[in-house]
């Protein structure tokens, strides 16, 4: 994905594992939530509203550069989330988009995470 938009803050959702542990999820699209953590795996749902979203897909962050913590994007249906463009988490505002303009574009922060999300493959 090669569009650029100022950096929103994301909205928190309560994203639900199998065995009944909740973590705090981020949308950070329109289709994913991100949530600090790893090993996860399906199935796990995400609460938005009143409405419990099953996930789609996980991926994990593996070595990203810069970040010791770790990340895990969770795909939901397209359009599940009212976001345009990418948000971030509060704690992650100040993070930079790519410095690399291939053509005049750049590479939304997120792309380069989850470099096997939807809109980024």
């Amino acid at each position: 994905m090669s569009q650029q938009s100022p950096q929103q803050r994301a909205e928190a959702y309560r994203v639900t594992l199998d065995h009944g542990i909740d973590l705090v999820g981020w949308g950070i699209r329109a289709d994913t939530v991100v949530v600090q953590a790893s090993g996860l795996t399906t199935p796990i749902t995400v609460t938005i509203g009143d409405q419990n979203i099953e996930v789609a897909e996980v991926f994990t962050a593996d070595g990203v550069d810069g970040f010791s913590m770790p990340l895990t994007a969770l795909e939901l249906p397209e359009g599940s989330l009212k976001i345009q463009g990418e948000a971030m988490p509060p704690h992650m505002l100040d993070q930079q988009q790519s410095p690399d303009e291939p053509m005049g574009a750049r590479t939304f922060f997120w792309c380069l995470v989850f470099p096997r999300m939807r809109g980024c493959r």
